[in-house]
């Protein structure tokens, strides 16, 4: 008669299902981890290349005498807060200037400091040239809350911006 062997039969035991489910769950865990640290980083980086790209945007339409359709040609600036930074007009930032233009940054990058001026990179109109430029200073600090990373901005006394570091 046929007989089954209970010892010798194919499959997996239970304990062997475990310790695989067991070393997927880790290895995803760290991939989820490592793709969230990614995202992070790349959100930083991008805003930061914002940042960059709006200093300079501000430096050409100064060097470029732009009026924006006003009457004369002016510097351009920005001022820079903590959760923003407002692109401007003019050789001072003023608040109630309805031509300015605010960029909110996400809740994960803050602007930490500047060694600006008034907290302000003005850009002298025709020149480009930043505006109350001090030697070993003229720095803007952007902090990543989720990674607990600085980046620095600096600019020297001709508006370039020469690091990012």
């Amino acid at each position: 008669m046929f007989r089954k062997d209970f010892n010798s039969s194919k499959g997996f035991t239970l304990v062997e299902l475990l310790v695989v489910t067991a070393i997927s769950a880790v290895l995803f865990g760290l991939l989820t981890v490592n793709l969230l640290r990614f995202q992070n980083n790349t959100s930083r980086q991008s805003n930061i290349d914002v940042l960059v790209s709006d200093l300079k945007s501000q430096q050409l339409k100064s060097i470029l005498g732009s009026t924006e359709g006003r009457s004369t040609n002016d510097s351009y600036g920005i001022y820079f807060m903590s959760d923003r930074y407002i692109l401007f007009h003019g050789t001072t930032y003023n608040q109630n200037d309805p031509s300015n233009f605010a960029v909110m940054l996400p809740t994960d990058v803050r602007i930490q400091s500047t060694s600006l001026p008034n907290n302000s990179a003005i850009f002298t109109k025709l020149s480009g040239d930043l505006q109350g430029h001090v030697n070993g200073a003229n720095t803007i600090t952007v902090h990543a809350v989720n990674n607990n990373e600085n980046t620095i901005i600096s600019l020297n006394r001709y508006g370039v911006i020469t690091g990012v570091d």
